[in-house]
């Protein structure tokens, strides 16, 4: 019930921080030059997803389809979608993949910096 846990803002001072992080680290990056980069994990009822500054995402179709592969039964994308959207009050839409009226609050930032659709449209022309 810490404050920080209740303001987007507070990742910052939970993720590196030993009180509320487990401070795991990465094997060397070898693209990094051998250096090992910081991993947060949340050390707290919530885990990890007390101390991401309050962002809601939902794993890769393909990571449900690992689990399954893994043995882990009924945790497929087709069988957890109907959970995620009964679960979800997504502001912007409402479809197929995205629910309203759930416990969970979803939406998307009020204002979107001026830079931001530059960025798209330059990532998109250099081919990413």
């Amino acid at each position: 019930k810490h404050f920080l846990v209740r303001m987007p803002a507070g990742w910052g001072a939970m993720t590196y921080s030993p009180r509320f992080s487990w401070m795991h680290k990465t094997e060397p990056e070898k693209y990094a030059g051998g250096r090992r980069m910081k991993m947060p994990r949340g050390k707290l009822v919530g885990g990890s997803s007390s101390i991401n500054g309050m962002i809601y995402i939902r794993g890769h179709e393909q990571d449900y389809a690992d689990w399954v592969a893994a043995g882990a039964t009924g945790w497929s994308w087709p069988e957890l979608l109907p959970h995620f959207v009964r679960t979800e009050d997504q502001q912007r839409i409402h479809n197929a993949w995205h629910g309203r009226g759930g416990p969970l609050s979803a939406s998307d930032l009020p204002a979107v910096h001026p830079l931001t659709h530059s960025m798209v449209d330059a990532a998109v022309q250099a081919g990413l």
